[in-house]
């Protein structure tokens, strides 16, 4: 799985790792904290580029399905290769969309999360996600799902043509790994009037998105609802009763024509039974 999964990882990103690379589980929460050196328990994996190796909180890795298992470790293949190969550290958020997208992470449920937090003023700045996105268990799933849609964003803006094949990180990848163009785009990434600016420019791209969520998410829209589902089935149990008595009604009908007739005594009869 680990050979594939870099293997994947190189392939999707355009990039090679040039060196090899070591895995250490640990087998549980204890050891998996001691390893990272910090307190959080709610990490699969951590991915140390500088040594070309990759940390897994054994019971939570196992307790994943084989499907997020491969996707976990491409995430932290990624990660190595990134680290390896980019010359200057890049900001957390972008760190991260790319591992995301390489391991073809992200769906429904976190563009929601994102929509729903920027509608009730609930997403967390870049400024916060430049140096990491561990940030506690309430907040991390809403921190990675930013990162994504921020990374898509960013390729959307600076690398079109990577949007048209499903949000390529390849592109991303090469032009940050690239010794001499390299060092000066991470620069500007960690520029604050750049991470300001593109904050606002995503923001204003997810105006609409949030306010749609914003009208979803609302006590009106929730006792419409629901008040549109007690119709809905009060309509259909009206429905079934009138198909149930059209049935009836049909069947005495094609009973007389044919002569069969029940007499009055023999409703009598079943009911006394």
């Amino acid at each position: 799985m680990a050979i594939q999964a870099l293997e994947t990882a190189e392939e999707r990103l355009g990039l090679e790792i040039r060196q090899p690379v070591s895995i250490t589980t640990l087998g549980s929460d204890a050891e998996f904290r001691r390893a990272i050196g910090g307190k959080s328990s709610h990490l699969v994996a951590v991915a140390r580029a500088r040594r070309a190796e990759i940390l897994i909180n054994r019971p939570t890795y196992f307790a994943e399905g084989p499907i997020e298992q491969q996707r976990t470790l491409v995430h932290e293949m990624a990660h190595l290769i990134v680290g390896r190969r980019v010359q200057r550290r890049l900001p957390a958020w972008l760190n991260e969309g790319i591992a995301m997208l390489t391991a073809g992470q992200g769906g429904y449920g976190q563009g929601w999360r994102v929509a729903t937090a920027g509608a009730f003023g609930g997403l967390i700045p870049f400024e916060r996600l430049e140096q990491t996105v561990a940030i506690g268990p309430k907040a991390q799933d809403l921190a990675y799902a930013q990162c994504l849609s921020i990374t898509r964003f960013y390729l959307k803006r600076f690398y079109p043509k990577a949007q048209q094949s499903g949000f390529d990180p390849s592109p991303l990848a090469r032009a940050l790994a690239d010794p001499a163009a390299g060092p000066g785009l991470v620069g500007r990434l960690w520029d604050p009037g750049f991470r300001d600016g593109l904050e606002a420019q995503w923001r204003g791209s997810q105006r609409s998105l949030f306010s749609w969520a914003a009208v979803l998410s609302g006590s009106g829209f929730l006792w419409f609802a629901a008040s549109g589902f007690f119709l809905l089935a009060y309509w259909r149990k009206r429905r079934m009763a009138m198909l149930k008595r059209q049935r009836m009604e049909d069947q005495e009908r094609r009973d007389a024509e044919l002569g069969m007739d029940i007499p009055p005594w023999e409703y009598e009869a079943d009911e006394n039974e």
